[in-house]
């Protein structure tokens, strides 16, 4: 069975991160791009970002302006050009039920896919639901590859967590 097919076995319940991290960190907006400055906004808007970025910050913009609904399309579109940040985003929108149902078998597909292409925090967010069983499978073996891997890009509720596992 592969790692995306254990991710994909849901059991309903929501998304508890339990290698501590408060839940207030993954709320949409906390935990996404820092480089939302005006004059490097304005540059991502006008064409110089990688495929993907311009939507992903536009939709943290609209997020913050008109909430989770208004800045959904903008994520899709920024997921859809391989946007590991969107990607995240979308996951923590699904897990939390943030402008779309709740829904934490497509919460662990984004958190997967942006894992993927390396992001630790999404990284983090897996290992977390292997680590806790919560929307899939409790496995400590997966728990433990997504943590060190997050570990490893330097994500430091990772680096935390993996000295307190003793992992």
């Amino acid at each position: 069975m592969t790692i995306r097919n254990l991710a994909l076995i849901a059991t309903g319940s929501i998304l508890a991160f339990a290698l501590a991290l408060p839940a207030a960190a993954f709320q949409v907006g906390r935990i996404g791009t820092q480089a939302t400055t005006s004059g490097l906004r304005d540059s991502l808007y006008d064409g110089g970002a990688k495929p993907g970025e311009a939507a992903f910050l536009r939709g943290h913009h609209a997020y913050r302006l008109e909430g989770p609904r208004a800045a959904l399309g903008h994520f899709e579109r920024a997921a859809a050009a391989g946007s590991p940040g969107a990607l995240r985003t979308l996951g923590i929108m699904y897990s939390n039920g943030e402008g779309v149902a709740r829904d934490q078998r497509r919460a662990l597909e984004y958190f997967y896919e942006a894992a993927l292409r390396d992001d630790a925090a999404a990284m983090y967010a897996l290992a977390s639901a292997f680590r806790g069983g919560a929307g899939v499978a409790r496995d400590d073996a997966l728990a433990r590859y997504w943590l060190q891997r997050s570990a490893r890009n330097g994500y430091r509720p990772a680096r935390l967590a993996r000295g307190r596992l003793g992992w």
